[in-house]
Parts: C-alpha cells; structure tokens; sequence
C-alpha cells in the first residue's frame, strides 16, 4: 500500500481504497430523519485528528433484501474541523474500491450542497461518470459544523463506464463500501464538470450490514420528496 500511496496525485479524488484492506464495521446504527420522516441503516466514521469523520447511511426498496435494488434513498453527514471551517468535501465509493467502482462526492457550495457522480480505472482524479445515475436532493444543511444531505440515488448501485461494469448486491444482505474526506475545499465547486478536489484527508473501507431496517414498504412515498438538483453554475 505504501508504494501506490506514493504514485497518487494531487487530486486524487476519493480514496486509496485497496483490495485487502476491508474491515468490518459495528452493526448499522438505525437513524429516523425528523425532517423527512425517512429511516436509514447508518455507519459511522469517527473524527480524527485530519478530519472531522462522517456518517453515511441507506435506505433501501422494500423487496431489496431479496432481489438485488438499483437505486437508494441516501444519507451523508461530514463533520467539520476547526480549520476546515466546513468547506472540505466527503465522498463514498459504491464498490468499496476506488477504482472500476461508482464514486459518490459532496461539498458545500456556500448554502447549497451539490454532488458528483465520478469514475476512474486508476489511482488518479477521478472523471465524471458516463453512465446513466442520477442524485436527486430530498434534504440538506450547510453550516459551520458540516454539512449533510439525504438524496435518491438511481441506478447507482449499478455502473458502466466503457468495458467496466459492476454492481453492489443488496440481496447479499451487506454493502461493500469505501469512504474519503477531505478537509480542503474544492476548486471550480458550482461546476460538476470542472471540479477539482483536493487529496483526501482520512480514507477507509468497511462491511456495511444490512438488516430489516435497511429495506421500507415506505419507500416510494419517501422518494416524492426529491427535487431537481441545484443547477450547475460553469462559465462559458
């Protein structure tokens, strides 16, 4: 690991997420948002001395624990350190690899929290995926202390980009996830497209386990509160 450590670039974009380094994290953490009424099994990542840690969660089709889902209700709150004064950026791989695995990015843009679906075959700033996901917002909040946001996910735990493709198995009744974060801001941020984002502060893999929570008979009337997301603001 040390080695490939050496070669990543300035920007790269998510995580060093390695093949052998997995863990298992804690059982989920069941979370009802008050706002939305919407309830998710989450998985905590601690705060560290780089980086104010983050909380990432699901919430799932109501058959999903049975036949594999394509799409999901997420939820992603980033806790800001002192000095990152809640400008930094979270992200989450959906393959629990960085690379040949759709990467899910979000950051504060003044009172707004946008997001970008990326993808890379390399260790190296990831591009913008090709495929066919989309994030629609339900929720968010930007201030001091961080930021979160709860959004749906379509056809994002299926990917392909040119001969890549994979697949996240909800049936297998756990998630192979990855997480980074940084505390620096991101440049050109109003613009998906020509975003860059500084290297990652903390990064890590887990075992995200699934139980009866994860999956609600609910979830269609959940994802009536999704809207457009905030548009995109590039110069010409």
């Amino acid at each position: 690991m040390t080695l490939r450590n050496t070669i990543l670039t300035t920007f790269v974009a998510v995580t060093t997420l390695l093949p052998g380094c997995q863990a298992q994290a804690p059982e989920a953490v069941v979370y009802s948002d008050p706002g939305t009424g919407i309830t998710f099994d989450t998985w905590n990542v601690p705060s560290s001395s780089k980086a104010g840690g983050l909380t990432f969660g699901v919430s799932l089709p109501n058959n999903a624990l049975k036949s594999d889902a394509t799409d999901f209700i997420g939820y992603l709150r980033c806790t800001a350190t002192e000095e990152s004064a809640a400008k930094g950026w979270c992200g989450i791989t959906l393959g629990g690899s960085m690379i040949d695995a759709l990467l899910f990015v979000a950051y504060p843009d003044g009172d707004a929290v946008r997001t970008s679906l990326r993808f890379t075959s390399e260790y190296a700033m990831p591009g913008v995926y090709g495929g066919n996901a989309t994030v629609k917002p339900i929720s968010s909040t930007a201030n001091s202390t961080g930021f979160s946001l709860i959004f749906h996910c379509q056809d994002c735990l299926h990917w392909s980009q040119g001969d890549t493709t994979g697949s996240a198995s909800t049936s297998s009744g756990f998630l192979d996830l990855g997480y980074a974060q940084s505390v620096k801001a991101p440049t050109n941020p109003s613009c998906a497209a020509d975003l860059k984002l500084a290297r990652h502060d903390i990064q890590g893999t887990w075992t995200a386990m699934l139980d009866d929570h994860a999956a609600s008979d609910s979830y269609d009337k959940w994802l009536g509160q999704a809207k457009d997301a905030v548009p995109d603001k590039c110069s010409a």
